[in-house]
């Protein structure tokens, strides 16, 4: 299932040095591939060739290059908008839209943005962490932002005229359940969205033909996952991958006719990171596995991107035809056998699990408080030890005893 792929010194020098990444993406058309460099503040840009021979699936990686750009502060999330526009969220900066430059050489970013989209206390953008596009029409795109900081799903119109690019609306999307969203995907027949909700370990799917509203609930659920990640939908709609920060694999989540509705543990879990690498990139528990994770529809090729590897590759071909079993032949029982019991099965599973992500939220935030005031306590206790607290208490009690010496006089004065 995993395929090696073949590059150039150059690209090898770039995927070694662009430490840890977040996102990785391929273009529309499958031919470029972007990678993000978190803290190192760049971007790596690939040309990229895929092509089915008679004893499987190749890969090479023909040229690339890495840009760092003023703006590009803690890139977290990248976008194709087409094959020479990017755009790229970052968590300590703004939304910003960048074009690629092509040259004999290597595609590469150009280091001067087209659009600042301004993440401050006048915008909805707030942290944003994670990006992805759909075309409305010529020149016009839908932006769903993840809004790391701020918690919340945001949507921007973004448009195209005379050359030049703006942004003609902005909304606020969802934001009660939203807890840390790391990554979303919108369905190929854009049917539904889903998102990877960090502090609540799970995925979370919205119907995006519903009156979506910022209080809105879910309506289906993804879990059996510790740190969700990167998410991508299969062609079909009826499968989504997403990656797993907290551990060394992807999981598969399946649904036999494309309705994503209640509770739905992984279908299967692909491991792409070998214990040592995992290891080496593991600083927290909620780090090591893989991050970033894209899909290129024509090929059926997965790539994700972690830490310790900046890119690996998966023909996942196999794996779809193989995943539709007695699961799905369970639920198209139960749906045929009584039509109104699915859906008021996975209405309770849903409500079940948002009321345990609620009470989940709730003891994390009363944990926080109380070792915050935990910490508080010991920092007053190793004040009070100090030689500063004595000479501050004897000080204060000489203040007092003067204060009441005074008052007795001012009375004393008064009666005579």
């Amino acid at each position: 299932m995993r395929i090696g792929f073949s590059t150039t010194p150059n690209v090898r020098e770039i995927l070694a040095s662009l430490g840890r990444t977040e996102d990785v993406v391929f273009s529309p058309c499958g031919q470029r591939l972007a990678v993000v460099g978190f803290i190192s503040g760049s971007i790596a840009i690939f040309d990229i060739a895929i092509e089915a021979t008679a004893t499987g699936k190749s890969i090479f990686l023909t040229s690339g290059s890495l840009v760092a750009a003023p703006d590009l502060k803690s890139p977290h999330g990248i976008a194709f908008v087409d094959e020479e526009t990017v755009v790229v969220a970052n968590r300590d900066g703004d939304l910003c839209l960048f074009g690629i430059v092509s040259d004999a050489a290597a595609p590469a970013l150009q280091p001067a943005p087209l659009l600042i989209v301004s993440a401050n206390e006048h915008s909805l953008l707030d942290g944003p962490g994670s990006v992805r596009i759909i075309q409305l029409g010529h020149d016009r795109y839908r932006m769903y932002v993840c809004n790391n900081s701020g918690d919340s799903l945001t949507t921007h119109i973004l448009a195209r005229r005379n050359n030049r690019w703006f942004v003609e609306e902005d909304k606020l999307l969802l934001k009660q359940w939203l807890d840390i969203p790391d990554g979303v995907a919108i369905s190929h027949d854009q049917r539904w969205i889903v998102i990877s909700n960090h502090n609540s370990h799970s995925g979370l799917l919205y119907e995006l033909a519903a009156d979506l509203r910022p209080n809105s609930d879910p309506t289906g659920i993804l879990r059996g996952i510790k740190f969700p990640h990167g998410v991508v939908f299969f062609n079909d709609g009826r499968h989504i991958f997403m990656a797993d920060a907290g551990a060394p694999y992807i999981h598969l989540y399946s649904s036999s006719d494309g309705n994503w509705m209640g509770v739905h543990d992984p279908k299967a879990s692909l491991r792409v990171l070998d214990s040592a690498s995992f290891q080496r990139g593991r600083d927290n528990p909620q780090e090591g596995g893989p991050k970033g994770l894209d899909l290129d529809k024509a090929s059926g090729i997965l790539v994700t991107t972690t830490k310790t590897q900046a890119l690996a590759f998966f023909d996942i071909s196999n794996l779809i035809a193989c995943s539709d079993g007695s699961q799905s032949k369970l639920l198209n029982y139960i749906a045929d056998t009584d039509p109104l019991q699915a859906p008021v099965l996975a209405a309770l599973d849903v409500g079940y699990e948002l009321e345990w992500q609620r009470l989940a939220t709730d003891a994390r935030l009363e944990t926080q408080r109380l070792e915050r005031a935990s910490q508080a306590e010991a920092k007053l206790a190793e004040f009070r030890a100090s030689s500063a607290w004595r000479i501050a208490y004897a000080l204060h009690r000489v203040l007092r005893y003067l204060q009441r010496k005074l008052k007795l006089s001012h009375k004393q004065e008064a009666k005579l």
